[in-house]
């Protein structure tokens, strides 16, 4: 029992954390964008 508790919360936690880490690139992804429309536009 206690082995599927863990396995759950393990799994939760990655879910987060790719959650987290998606997120990231995207942010990471639209600033990139920015930064490029700003070189381009100098």
């Amino acid at each position: 029992m206690v082995f599927v508790v863990n396995k759950k919360i393990r799994y939760e936690v990655n879910h987060i954390g790719l959650a987290c880490v998606s997120l990231y690139y995207y942010k990471y992804s639209e600033f990139m964008r920015v930064v490029q429309l700003d070189i381009s536009t100098l």
